[in-house]
């Protein structure tokens, strides 16, 4: 019977009966006869058929027999102090000094009706809404990267056929100046030809005239005649070693194109790109076993990159200004305008002491030394200027620049220590934000206005055929979170929203 579960209480006693149940109270497999026997204790034991018990639950309630840290020893404790079922032998270990100790049918006594039951499901359920988020991110991925992969292959075909075309055009070009050079040659050629077959004629007519006139003529005229012969004959002797030309056509490359094959090596560079998901709604409990992440400021930069707003002092009086900073590998510069005129800035900013200093130059006009302190979080300094001797404080302030995403939307509230999860869809137009939403209470519509200057919402949440509950809180400067606070009949409490799709 290898697949079969057996009794518990019948091995025990070397006999082996299919067990049909489940005994609660003892926490082990039992036979239709030991049931009976389990039944008729006083109490009586509860007992559980074995298709309403999961294979998972046998695996928790087998785990859960055992000290977390001792796993051969069985919990019989519990340290209220540190919430956690212990053995006997972690009474002279970690919990040598605690005093919340009792006796783990003490502890359990009740929990069934208790809250923490409750909680659990609550907390479970709200990490099943992150993994639903969490899979949908994923499955957007999945198909996200099948469009990436034809974009990419779609993008390296068109490269190919932009350097084929631009080949072929090359050869169209080449073959178009062989033709032509070809025709310059045969012509050339031709030309010589008929030169040379002329010169033929008439160098062959010229030694049969010889024989001839010996026949036609006394010594004296055939004397005369030769050496005008001879004459003419030496100029065809010089035309024919002077004047004949071989004309051969010769292809040079291109020198870069051996360098362009040897640097062309690839047709780019394929690389993966990863970016954390961000979890969205974890409750408490979840959160402190979550492990550090990394900070996503940019430590070369320390300060914030956008609008500033300060001012500078100069005869106990303040003097407003405005202007945009980029800080990048430790330099800064930017540019504004105060009551004087226009100005840029340039200077350094040292990432482990946070000290920062540049030069105010003002466009046709003087310039100013400024030195101070950037604030932890990159969005204050503080220190003092110097021109021409005198010095004075000037102090900055980075001014956020708030937006709004429009998208899928999940979030949580409290009430009465508890955390009751929603999700609604979201759309920012203009200073209007409408959506529609679900949550244990019912479908739900909201209707409201937002801020973009300062990031401040507020809203109605519209229960369908029920009542309202007003909400007001303050978006994230990237308008993809928003906290605040809800009023319902004179009742306030936290929110809290994070957008998870888009």
């Amino acid at each position: 019977m290898p697949n079969e579960k057996l009794c518990a209480g019948c091995l025990r006693d070397n006999e082996e009966n299919i067990a049909e149940t489940w005994c609660s109270n003892c926490s082990e497999l039992v036979c239709k006869f030991c049931a009976k026997v389990h039944r008729r204790f006083d109490p009586p034991h509860k007992i559980v058929q074995l298709n309403d018990v999961s294979e998972n639950n046998f695996s928790l309630i087998e785990t859960s027999k055992y000290c977390g840290t001792h796993s051969d020893q069985k919990s019989v404790l519990y340290c209220s102090q540190h919430d956690k079922s212990i053995c006997d032998l972690c009474l002279s270990g970690d919990h040598a000094n605690c005093q919340a100790i009792v006796s783990i049918e003490r502890a359990a006594k009740g929990a069934k009706e208790g809250s923490a039951a409750d909680d659990l499901e609550k907390r479970l359920k709200d990490i099943v809404t992150v993994a639903r988020t969490s899979l949908k991110e994923v499955k957007t991925n999945a198909d996200s990267l099948i469009k990436q992969k034809s974009d990419i292959l779609q993008m390296v075909s068109t490269v190919r056929k932009e350097i084929e075309k631009h080949l072929d055009e090359l050869e169209q070009d080449i073959t178009e100046e062989i033709e032509k050079q070809y025709n310059t040659c045969q012509q050339r050629v031709m030309e010589q030809k008929i030169v040379m077959e002329k010169q033929e004629k008439e160098l062959m007519d010229r030694n049969a005239d010889i024989n001839s006139l010996k026949l036609c003529t006394n010594d004296i005229q055939f004397f005369q005649t030769i050496k005008t012969l001879d004459v003419s004959t030496h100029q065809y002797e010089t035309a024919m070693t002077t004047n004949i030309t071989r004309i051969s056509l010769e292809y040079e490359p291109n020198e870069e194109i051996p360098k362009l094959v040897a640097a062309l090596k690839t047709f780019g560079n394929i690389r993966l790109s990863e970016t954390d998901l961000e979890l969205h709604h974890i409750p408490d409990k979840m959160q402190q076993s979550q492990v550090q992440v990394k900070n996503t400021k940019d430590t070369k930069s320390n300060g914030r990159t956008g609008h500033w707003s300060g001012f500078y002092k100069q005869h106990d009086r303040q003097h407003p200004f405005e202007l945009d900073i980029v800080f990048m590998e430790g330099n800064v510069t930017g540019e504004g305008i105060d009551q004087i005129g226009k100005f840029t800035i340039a200077g350094t900013c040292d990432v482990s002491s946070r000290r920062i200093q540049f030069r105010k130059q003002y466009k046709g006009a003087h310039s100013v030394n400024y030195s101070g302190q950037l604030s932890q979080d990159g969005c204050k300094m503080e220190g003092q200027y110097n021109i021409g001797g005198s010095s004075d404080k000037f102090t900055m302030t980075f001014v956020p620049a708030y937006h709004a995403v429009s998208g899928h939307w999940t979030g949580f509230y409290n009430q009465n220590g508890n955390r009751y999860a929603f999700e609604l869809d979201i759309a920012f137009e203009g200073d209007k934000v409408s959506g529609e939403g679900d949550d244990g209470i019912g479908k739900f519509s909201i209707n409201g206005d937002w801020i973009s200057s300062s990031g401040k919402i507020q809203f109605c949440k519209q229960y369908h055929g029920k009542h309202s509950v007003d909400y007001s809180g303050q978006l994230s400067c990237d308008g993809r979170s928003m906290k605040g606070k809800y009023n319902v009949s004179g009742f306030s409490d936290n929110f809290t929203m994070t957008v998870v799709s888009l």
